[in-house]
This record gives C-alpha cells, sequence and structure tokens, in this order.
C-alpha cells in the first residue's frame, strides 16, 4: 500500500497569509498584546516561544509594532505581530513552529490574493514577513 502524505501539500506559511486577511485587514478581534514599546515585546513572544528569534525592527521602513496576536496551528502555538506606519499600511511578522517532522524552510518568496510572503526558518521555528506586495517592493526583503 502506497504511503499518505499525512497533510495535503500546501504551500509555504498559507497560515501567515490567513492570519494577515484576518487580523491586519478585517481588523476582525483586538490584539492579544498592546505594544507600548518595542521592549516589551520580546518578554511577551517569549512566553509562548523559547529561544525565537526577535520580531525585526522596521524603524527604517517607517513601520512600528502596535500590537500582537497569538494564534494556535495543528503543531502548537503561532503569534502574529502587527506592524504600521503612518499612512495605516500594515506589515505582520509571524512565527510558528515547525511541525512534528521539524519541517523547516529554505529562504523564500510567494504572493498571493495582493500579498507577498517572505520566509525563512531559524532553529525550532518557521517564519514569514507579511505585506500587500506594493508595500514588500520598498524594501522590508531581507530581514
Amino acid at each position: 500500500q502506497a504511503h499518505q502524505a499525512r497533510h495535503p501539500s500546501v504551500e509555504p506559511m498559507t497560515d501567515a497569509l490567513q492570519a494577515y486577511h484576518l487580523f491586519a485587514e478585517k481588523d476582525v478581534l483586538p490584539a492579544d498584546f498592546k505594544v507600548s514599546d518595542a521592549d516589551t515585546l520580546q518578554p511577551w513572544l517569549d512566553r509562548y516561544f523559547s529561544n525565537a528569534k526577535r520580531p525585526p525592527d522596521l524603524s527604517h521602513a517607517g513601520f512600528k509594532a502596535v500590537g500582537a496576536r497569538l494564534l494556535s496551528t495543528d503543531q502548537g502555538p503561532a503569534a502574529m505581530v502587527l506592524y504600521q506606519d503612518a499612512r495605516g499600511a500594515k506589515v505582520t511578522f509571524y512565527i510558528r513552529p515547525p511541525g512534528p517532522d521539524n519541517n523547516l524552510l529554505p529562504r523564500g518568496s510567494r504572493r498571493e490574493d495582493g500579498l507577498q510572503a517572505d520566509y525563512w526558518s531559524g532553529p525550532g521555528y518557521n517564519y514569514a514577513m507579511v505585506a500587500p506586495v506594493d508595500v514588500a517592493a520598498k524594501g522590508l526583503q531581507g530581514l
């Protein structure tokens, strides 16, 4: 009998794109954590993710972290940090576990529904930066 994959083939970081649509575009629910300054964000993330990469400083591009939301995946907790600039444009930083097969991602990028996700992996976690394509084109790569 042929071995069936446990999960259907899903494009990398589809959940990061879905989280952007739900929480950044639709603003469905208030943030779990309001960011008063960048130094308060890391301790909040550290409660759920040990040794995770720090959310990037996007001040060079005019964005500041304004809130964060704890999410759930079938492999454990995920989180999304929401950044906003003075014009109201939004960018998200997404972190999730790589799953039971330690499915780490090569650095990559993909576009879907007007959004661009730049993704990569670090020890123990997968990461993505998600932004509208026109915002991503202005220099959020290389994080």
